[in-house]
């Protein structure tokens, strides 16, 4: 090992085997029972960071020791593999509920939290270099789920799942099963969601000791880090205003970390992330990025990691890099950053074979987190309540057509809890439309199936709904073809019956339709690239704050 930290790391990977030897892992053996498969092993090595980025003050490098799954058997060495986790919505939901009900949030580390796990059936692993506890030419017999193998997440999640059930909560099995709710002592809920080994915790000051006892009782069966109020969680910042109970969600660290990547830290910002186009489809031209060009650029290292280079002519377009990017942004969308959605769905529709100009509007996205790099969302301590609970509103729009190459259209969703979002998508839709209206049609149906969703999950969590979800459509036939009696069937009858289901829905009185103008449509951002002033109306609109500040 040749790094500057070696001694550090080293120092690291004798504390991870002492830790696996601890927790019981595996056992050496000095041959394979006759038949038995073998798999190889790897040593990962990572530096920790805080929530802005920093390297953490202690254990900041981290080794872990991993099976190599890819040399696995399907049904021979494993069976059933899959594992969820919480949604991100299912997250900004209690973060809002949080700001809402007065509640704190907490976080809940464990540590190596799938070797708590049993393994269902024996596993062999060749000895990796540098164990103290084993030599070259013995085996690991496995007998924990260590990191790589791959039923390794689902023995986790099942064991921690039914942990949680033991100290009295219950899954929203219906809305997000990784989502858990208990009744306290004093009649308030409790949550707890679970994303792998990231636990957050959401109690009233009321409820704390009873968290604490809760706590208590896991600490029985994991070794867990405990923190009373969260920082940082997913590489996202939540930050509580003590004088109003408000949270902030933001990845402004995240966003710096992918600049700097992609060469883009010291770019000049841009005011949008796209830019709007006098065409139907493709990336519109972005003058201001040639300038960029010369000073930073994405390109692609030997093992096809992105890096900070100066170059002086413009850079190789490659699948590599530029499908890494898209991938970082989805991070960044999906998160907290709705006003990038229809500028990255229309970039992941390039990674195959990514020309200049998707490469340029990649970069146009780039310089627009540059100078937006802490904007997120904001979760006031109250809003939009009926009956003394936060209401669901949503907001449907697309565009037509847009998508020149194959004339279908962009769906756009927003859905707000309380007046501030908590779910957003831009999709393209997956048939053609012949209007503008069956286009409208068919994004109010993928709107409606994510209603539904979300107040099925709202009941779990104690916040049923008790009036209809209104839907904002700007388009007066399209709500026509959601509510009349046969008029426009004509209209709809060659639609896919999939999205007819949500006639149903506006029967039975879950949702109502409203016409909204257009001007007040928030969804608009989502289908389309829009110019500054709308942009920002927008912006305002949705989240009460504009990205660039003047």
């Amino acid at each position: 090992m040749k790094s500057k930290d070696a001694a550090g790391w080293r120092e690291s990977f004798r504390r991870e085997e002492d830790a696996l030897i601890e927790k019981g892992v595996f056992t050496v053996v000095d041959s394979l029972p006759p038949g038995a498969r073998c798999v190889g092993s790897k040593i990962v090595f990572r530096t920790k960071t805080d929530g802005d980025g920093r390297p953490l003050a202690k254990n900041a490098l981290k080794t872990r020791l991993t099976a190599m799954g890819n040399q696995q058997k399907a049904g021979v060495d494993y069976g059933e593999t899959f594992s969820s986790a919480m949604s991100l919505t299912s997250l900004r939901l209690l973060v809002r509920l949080a700001a809402h009900k007065a509640m704190r949030i907490g976080h809940i580390d464990v540590s190596t939290a799938y070797l708590n796990a049993a393994l269902d059936r024996p596993i062999y692993m060749r000895v990796p270099p540098g164990m103290h506890s084993a030599r070259p030419g013995q085996f690991l017999l496995l007998k924990k789920a260590l990191y790589g193998l791959h039923q390794s997440g689902r023995l986790w999640a099942e064991l921690l799942i039914s942990v949680l059930i033991s100290l009295g909560f219950f899954a929203c099995e219906n809305g997000d099963p990784y989502v858990l709710v208990r009744l306290s002592r004093t009649g308030r809920m409790l949550y707890i969601g679970v994303y792998v080994d990231d636990m957050p915790t959401l109690a009233h000051p009321a409820d704390e000791a009873e968290m604490a006892e809760i706590i208590g009782g896991l600490n029985k069966h994991f070794q867990i880090t405990v923190t009373d109020n969260v920082h940082t969680l997913l590489g996202m910042r939540i930050q509580r205003e003590e004088a109003t109970g408000a949270y902030r969600m933001h990845q402004q660290a995240f966003t710096e970390k992918v600049l700097e990547q992609f060469g883009m830290l010291q770019c000049n910002s841009s005011r949008t992330p796209e830019a709007p186009r006098a065409g139907t489809s493709g990336f519109a031209s972005d003058a201001s990025t040639a300038a960029d060009i010369s000073e930073s650029a994405i390109v692609a290292s030997g093992g096809g990691e992105a890096q900070h280079a100066q170059v002086q002519e413009r850079p190789q377009v490659t699948a590599s890099n530029f499908r890494a990017l898209v991938g970082s942004l989805f991070w960044l969308s999906n998160g907290t950053r709705f006003d990038i959605a229809h500028a990255v769905n229309q970039l992941a529709r390039c990674v195959e074979s990514p020309d200049e100009n998707a490469l340029s509007a990649a970069r146009k996205v780039l310089r627009y987190l540059s100078g937006t790099r802490s904007q997120g969302l904001f979760y006031p301590s109250c809003g939009n309540v009926n009956g003394g609970e936060l209401s669901l509103e949503a907001f449907s729009d697309s565009d037509y057509a847009g998508d020149e190459s194959t004339s279908k259209s962009t769906s756009g969703a927003l859905l707000k809890l309380g007046g501030a979002p908590i779910h957003w998508l831009s999709k393209q839709q997956s048939t053609v439309s012949r209007s503008s209206s069956e286009a409208e049609y068919v994004a109010a149906g993928e709107c409606g199936r994510l209603i539904v969703w979300l107040r099925v999950l709202l009941a779990e969590l104690g916040c049923a709904q008790q009036f209809p979800t209104p839907l904002r459509i700007d388009n007066e036939t399209a709500i026509a073809m959601l509510t009349d009696d046969g008029r426009h069937f004509p209209r709809r009858k060659h639609i896919r019956v999939v999205y007819h289901w949500i006639r149903e829905v506006v029967k039975e009185g879950f949702i109502q339709t409203g016409w909204v103008p257009t001007e007040q449509q928030e969804a608009d951002l989502l289908t389309k690239p829009l110019g500054y002033t709308v942009f920002i109306r927008l912006i305002r609109l949705i989240a009460g704050e504009s990205p660039i500040d003047g």
